[in-house]
């Protein structure tokens, strides 16, 4: 279930700060994945207000992107399939700026593994929602919950924030099966920020202004932004709470 609290007999979705060098913020909300369908009206109402509030401040680029990986291990992917031709996916890589550039899996790795243990899965693999206007929209809200959504804040025009982000993910990588997707976007979890400089932040996120990702590694909904987050969710009626663990108290 998602973290919530009840005061006065209100509902508050709770939304812990996650430690990150400024200019950036972090929060991040706990939530089963795949979301219980109790859960769903919460989520994709928390995801909507974030991302209307977002932009209300200034016009901004809303790119939708899938995590193939995610919305396999789930047996969903009949989800995007059947809506692909009015969202029209292109698929791509995923890059974790903190991890290892990735690498194919090798019959040595495969001789590694013990008795029982499976090959690892690299969840590199995503698709772009390359359909403009209501179809992005419609693809992030029929997916949320299902631990696969990706969705990306710009000021930049696709072309060019799709450039920044080639740019800055793909020169470490050195397998050659890796090095010619038709896109790169970073992926990050919590504990991307525990030692990140703020240089590396800048260069991972390519200028992002909002990133709000389905993190099945962080069990639940990552929200991060290069402006200050108060604004917008002081403009949602939440109120951070004092202590050793800030969070944000998000009324429903």
């Amino acid at each position: 279930m998602m973290e919530t609290s009840t005061e006065s007999g209100r509902t508050f979705l709770q939304l812990r700060v996650v430690r990150a060098e400024a200019p950036y913020e972090a929060v991040s909300l706990k939530s089963k994945l795949p979301a219980p369908s109790e859960d769903l009206p919460l989520l994709s109402g928390i995801v909507a207000r974030i991302i209307g509030a977002a932009c209300q401040v200034r016009k901004m680029n809303v790119e939708v992107f899938v995590q193939l990986t995610a919305l396999a291990e789930i047996q969903q992917m009949a989800r995007l399939t059947e809506h692909a031709r009015e969202w029209q996916p292109i698929s791509g890589l995923g890059i974790w700026p903190d991890r290892e550039p990735p690498t194919s899996l090798t019959l040595a790795d495969i001789v590694k593994l013990l008795p029982g243990q499976r090959p690892r899965i690299d969840k590199y693999k995503l698709c772009r929602i390359s359909a403009s206007g209501k179809a992005r929209e419609q693809a992030w809200t029929g997916l949320l919950g299902t631990g696969a959504v990706l969705v990306i804040l710009t000021s930049d025009d696709t072309a060019a924030f799709l450039k920044k982000t080639k740019d800055a993910l793909l020169p470490p990588i050195g397998d050659e099966s890796f090095r010619h997707s038709s896109f790169y976007v970073p992926l990050v979890e919590c504990k991307s920020f525990d030692s990140a400089r703020p240089e590396q932040l800048e260069s991972w996120f390519c200028s992002a202004s909002l990133y709000l990702r389905e993190s099945t590694e962080d069990g639940g909904l990552l929200i991060a932004s290069r402006e200050p987050l108060r604004p917008i969710l002081e403009s949602l009626g939440a109120r951070l709470t004092d202590g050793s663990h800030p969070e944000w108290q998000v009324p429903c």
